[in-house]
């Protein structure tokens, strides 16, 4: 686990289509806990719920997981998220913080993995592999919704054709190799 990694979830019970949804119950556990269990199984870096409600905070410290309370006039996830980080990481250490949104108890740890690899950057090898596996699942319609917001996903933002980004990873694979035969796309 990366001390440098930390994901924070957003969560308050004033939700204005399903309140309380981070208290609902899915299976006999919080969605809460469900969400906080999936990020720290990712095995990334450390994980803390921001919350404004004691009720939210006090069933996370009970699963064993870290609560910050902060205030509760914050317009968004965010803003919440940008409170916790001055009391989780006074000292600027993380260098990676994901805004883990507080409702995909569902969440396949390894799609967390994946994200935050490609956000920190990953021998370019491993980014060719996982440029080729996400343009296959975006290509199904199966991507993980970060997955299609990506440049060269084909979607979002960028809109480059799948096929081009996996091209230029391969390009520069083959350009960037050294001595070691490895390079960072992203330092």
């Amino acid at each position: 686990m990366a001390d440098d990694v930390l994901i924070i979830i957003p969560a308050r019970m004033a939700a204005t289509r399903l309140p309380g949804k981070p208290l609902a119950d899915i299976a006999g556990q919080p969605m809460i806990v469900h969400v906080l269990r999936r990020a720290q199984a990712a095995g990334v870096g450390n994980v803390a719920v921001a919350t404004d409600a004691p009720a939210i905070a006090e069933v996370v410290e009970k699963a064993g997981g870290r609560a910050v309370m902060t205030r509760a006039d914050h317009a968004s996830g965010s803003d919440r998220i940008f409170e916790a980080l001055t009391a989780l990481d006074a000292h600027k250490h993380a260098r990676t913080i994901v805004n883990l949104q507080g409702d995909l108890p569902t969440l396949d740890p390894a799609d967390l993995r994946a994200a935050i690899a490609l956000l920190r950057g990953v021998e370019v090898g491993e980014s060719r592999e996982m440029a080729r596996e996400l343009c296959h699942l975006v290509a199904r319609g199966a991507a993980p919704l970060w997955a299609e917001a990506l440049p060269g996903s084909g979607r979002g933002h960028g809109g480059a054709d799948c096929r081009d980004r996996v091209a230029e990873l391969d390009e520069g694979a083959q350009a960037t190799r050294g001595d070691s035969g490895k390079r960072r796309l992203i330092d």
